[in-house]
């Protein structure tokens, strides 16, 4: 048996999922793909900053993905707990 995970390489286009939650005040957004897990005050500045990272985190890990043609699904997942927490 063996740890080590395989992460599937986006096709030309696809667009790669980005998981964003909300808690305590804050965004965080989590992409398996680009191994990248980053927080903000607000959903607006946590795309912003995915998007500033993502051509470093495509170098760093050698994921051969071409920046410039990079397609993001920001996909906000909030819990039945979060939901009533935050009426």
């Amino acid at each position: 048996m063996t740890n080590i995970l395989a992460f599937k390489k986006p096709t030309d286009n696809q667009p790669i999922d980005v998981e964003v939650t909300r808690g305590e005040g804050m965004f965080t957004a989590e992409c398996d793909t680009l191994h990248l897990v980053t927080e903000a005050d607000s959903f607006e500045a946590l795309t912003e900053r995915v998007w500033k990272l993502a051509p470093d985190m495509i170098e760093a890990n050698g994921l051969g993905i071409d920046p410039d043609s990079l397609r993001l699904n920001f996909k906000f997942v909030q819990s039945a707990h979060d939901h009533r927490s935050a009426m």
